[in-house]
């Protein structure tokens, strides 16, 4: 498949969510990216990137369509 998944303003899916009240760290944030990316790895995508910034998808998307590398 080698899909690129994009969520924009996806709770969880990038690790955090509008109803944390409290750093969740980083073991959380890792299970939640992991909780929600991993249906798409298992059938086939390449990359997946979320983002909870207003305007960080477009961001991203300028900065790979320019060449940038996803690291």
């Amino acid at each position: 498949m080698d899909a690129l998944v994009i969520f924009e303003s996806e709770c969880n899916g990038a690790g955090s969510s509008a109803s944390d009240n409290n750093d969740i760290g980083i073991s959380e944030a890792k299970k939640r990216v992991t909780y929600y990316s991993y249906p798409f790895f298992r059938t086939g995508a390449a990359a997946y990137y979320a983002n909870n910034l207003k305007g960080g998808v477009c961001l991203f998307l300028n900065n790979f369509l320019s060449g940038r590398t996803l690291k």
